[in-house]
């Protein structure tokens, strides 16, 4: 029975290629033909020629394995049987007839969510009901059938096992074969959700958040444009490491950010941030005391910076009169008061606010022109009475000539002149506040002085704390607005931990009409100084509780001994244990060995996992100094290591040494961790127990932990 539907399945294939391959024909021709049909409109030719080739592009490498899943669905009050073959990308053929059914159609979540029996799927028009006979999966490369396997005759985890043991290169895969129920549910999430997710190590979270996406850009593809999604990662790294997901998934030209480029771009002024690992290791060190980064990233500080703001608002009209070249227009009592009555809302910005002014004032001028007119050539009667010289003469003219000319115009230009201060850079704005900001900042927070004497000496370099960065954000929001970050319709957020409640608060305000998906895993939360201690918090504060909780805890990246070794640190922390995935592999290896040993031993490692066919390999040392330290001393030993650091941007395989905070988000086939003992990884410290989580859950199928004198407590049996 088994080998005659292998046979079946067989003979589908060869057709589907053959389909498939005249469908990639067609797509040419329709290419090629595109310059001759509209050659007269050129915007237009453009866009069509941009999306044929894509799909010609995804067409092409899609030939080789067209599809990965049947499902045979009998539609209630249909006689006839839909057969359909899910594919990464839907094709169809000349006639419209179906070849095969993208992943993100509604019908393929039967494929993921339900096993054979009566079952039902919401569709644009509705929910559909029905049976579904066959949930079938097909094992496919080079255009060649490997196996066939029917959900009646294994167990998810069979289906499973040929991604999970699969090796890992130098990128995020994409999941669209293996994603499981718990994922799906979250990929088809509507678009209007907000979601929260927990996720544990290994549990897909930054794939799912990146093939949510995906399934967005398909299902609202005539209303959003994929420009109107937005990523943003932690570093540049992890941003390179994710990049090729998207296009793979047939999305282009969404915007990926770390919160430094969004907020550098969106302020649009030069500075640079200090060295995040410089910081950590005086955290991993136990040398860092200051409170201040802390409180940097708490709706607190918002509050002191609203203050500011407020009064700031109050001061925006100068204590002067208008005056054009010597001729007062208007009192400074009339502005102030005109002002004050301008309407303003807790969303309105201070730029918003002097420009309603200005439309009121100019209107003002409008309609009193001819009486100051009348005082303007009164002005320059009594000029001239005075007496004057020819060259002040011929200057009066020109003064006269001017102010007429702005009366004409209701004297808008001069009137934003005299609002200039709503033209200040909004770094000057922050030091500003700076130079008050006790008065600002509540009675109870006792680091007052460090926090305005640190922050203004690193702002005279133009060198800022990432914790600074939500309050310049918020400073000019409260100045002018969110500018064309309106466009802007749905945002992931990935290690999301890694944020304070301010972070969030300034990204939901300027994203104003942006849904989000926020995920991360707080187990990882090795920023614990100044980042989120619970997902509550994020979603009372800066989602007014208009966010959905949803947590992930099986893990499908590691093996049961890797995750069960992991899971001890976990505990420790008082978390959530990590559920794996069924999936054996080789015990946790534990080597005591003397630092100066410990370069030989890993060179051993390396080369027998080099044997055993691993393409990624990870040396992850604690501090930035001791990877670099560790990569110079395997490069002397002819072990050809890249030594990864906050400023690569890409890591191609192979072998590198890698600090834990920078290996977070990351996979690779096999991991060595060095010097993991007590006093380095000191198993009371909070901050030591997440890197070393972090650490422990990277690698796909080994694990080698290294160590001096004492293993740290919390590994210990």
């Amino acid at each position: 029975m088994q080998q005659s539907i292998f046979k079946e399945e067989q003979e589908t294939l060869k057709e589907k290629i053959v389909q498939y391959k005249k469908c990639i024909e067609d797509t040419r021709l329709l290419r090629d033909s595109l310059p001759g049909l509209y050659h007269s409109q050129p915007m237009l030719l453009a866009e069509l020629s941009a999306q044929t080739n894509n799909h010609l592009f995804h067409l092409e490498r899609g030939v080789g394995k067209p599809y990965f899943a049947r499902i045979d669905f009998e539609e209630d009050g249909f006689e006839k049987t839909a057969q359909c073959y899910i594919g990464k990308i839907g094709v169809v053929d000349e006639n419209q007839e179906t070849v095969t059914v993208d992943w993100r159609a509604p019908v393929a979540t039967l494929y993921y969510d339900s096993n054979p029996g009566k079952v039902s799927y919401q569709a644009p028009g509705g929910t559909i009901s029905g049976e579904l006979l066959l949930k079938r999966q097909l094992e496919i490369e080079n255009g060649i059938l490997l196996s066939v396997n029917d959900v009646e005759t294994v167990t998810n985890d069979d289906l499973l096992k040929p991604y999970l043991s699969a090796g890992s290169d130098n990128r995020l895969k994409n999941i669209v074969a293996s994603i499981q129920g718990e994922q799906n549910r979250i990929i088809r999430e509507q678009i209007d959700r907000n979601l929260i997710v927990q996720g544990a190590a290994g549990s897909g979270k930054t794939t799912v958040a990146l093939h949510r996406i995906a399934y967005l850009v398909y299902n609202h593809r005539d209303t959003i444009k994929s420009g109107q999604y937005m990523v943003i990662g932690p570093n540049r790294f992890f941003i390179s490491y994710i990049s090729s997901i998207l296009p793979d998934l047939d999305v282009d030209s969404v915007p990926e950010h770390t919160f430094e480029t969004l907020c550098q771009g969106y302020i649009g002024e030069a500075f640079s941030l200090t060295d995040i690992s410089g910081r950590l290791t005086e955290v991993v060190n136990g040398t860092y005391r200051s409170g201040v980064d802390r409180f940097k990233t708490t709706l607190r500080y918002r509050d002191a910076l609203a203050a500011f703001m407020d009064r700031f608002d109050q001061n925006v009209v100068p204590d002067k009169d208008f005056v054009i070249r010597g001729f007062r227009i208007l009192s400074c009592d009339m502005i102030k008061d005109i002002y004050a009555k301008v309407d303003f809302s807790l969303n309105s910005t201070v730029q918003a606010r002097v420009s309603q002014c200005i439309l009121y004032l100019s209107s003002y001028i409008d309609h009193r022109r001819e009486t100051i007119k009348e005082r303007l050539n009164e002005h320059f009667r009594l000029l001239l009475l005075k007496g004057c010289d020819a060259s002040e003469l011929d200057k009066q003219k020109k003064d006269r000539a001017a102010i007429l000319k702005e009366l004409e115009n209701g004297c808008r230009q001069s009137l934003k002149k005299h609002f200039s201060i709503t033209e200040t850079k909004i770094l000057k704005l922050y030091e500003l506040f700076l130079h008050s900001c006790e008065k600002d900042l509540p009675d109870d927070f006792p680091e007052k002085n460090k926090l305005k004497t640190d922050t203004l000496a690193g702002l005279r370099k133009r060198k800022l704390d990432f914790t600074d960065l939500p309050a310049l954000m918020y400073l000019k929001l409260r100045m002018k607005g969110s500018d064309c970050y309106e466009f802007f319709r749905h945002t992931v957020i990935d290690e999301a931990q890694d944020f304070g409640e301010f972070h969030f608060y300034v990204l939901r305000s300027l994203l104003s009409q942006s849904t989000f998906t926020i995920v991360g895993d707080l187990a990882q939360s090795i920023y614990s100084y100044r980042s989120i201690e619970s997902w509550e918090s994020v979603r009372e504060q800066a989602f007014d509780s208009k966010a959905d909780m949803i947590e992930m805890r099986k893990s499908y990246r590691t093996t049961v001994e890797i995750m069960t070794a992991a899971n001890k640190v976990s505990s420790l922390l008082g978390l959530a244990e990590a559920l794996p995935v069924i999936r054996h592999g080789s015990p946790v290896r534990y080597t005591r060995c003397a630092a100066s040993q410990q370069p030989d031993l890993i060179c051993r490692l390396v080369r027998e996992y080099t044997k055993q066919g691993f393409k990624t390999i990870a040396v992850i040392c604690k501090t930035a100094q001791r990877s670099t330290d560790m990569n110079l001393a395997l490069r002397q030993r002819g072990i050809e290591a890249e030594n990864v650091t906050s400023d690569t941007e890409g890591y191609q395989g192979g072998v590198c040494t890698i600090t834990g905070y920078l290996s977070k988000g990351l996979e690779f086939d096999a991991v060595i961790i060095c010097g993991v003992s007590e006093p380095v990884y000191a198993s009371a410290s909070k901050v030591d127990m997440h890197l070393l989580y972090v650490s422990m859950t990277r690698p796909l199928h080994s694990l080698d932990i290294l160590y001096e004198g004492e293993l740290t407590k919390a590994l210990q049996e």
